[in-house]
């Protein structure tokens, strides 16, 4: 097998090339384990949220009342008041 030998200029075109090569994985992994962070952080908020309303609900007698008495239909009025309480939250 004939092995050519890289010039000086090539080899140092190729150390560069692998050095951006290895610069631009470490920039990808530090964006991937940041967006992870904020994905976390994004579900700790949401189940926070979630917590808050459904402490909101159990505290106000209405809709502790519509929740956990009643028939179908006060089911369903507490349920469209626990929605558009989450829905009204995300909007601001």
């Amino acid at each position: 097998m004939n092995e050519k030998k890289l010039s000086k200029q090539e080899e140092r075109e190729l150390l560069a090339l692998q050095c951006e090569l290895a610069r631009l994985k470490m920039q990808v992994s530090r964006q991937r384990i940041e967006q992870q962070k904020k994905i976390k952080t994004h579900d700790h908020h949401q189940l926070m949220n979630a917590a808050q309303i459904a402490s909101d609900v159990l505290s106000n007698p209405l809709w502790k009342m519509s929740l956990l008495r009643g028939g179908k239909q006060k089911w369903w009025i507490g349920a469209m008041l626990l929605l558009w309480q989450m829905y009204s939250g995300k909007q601001k």
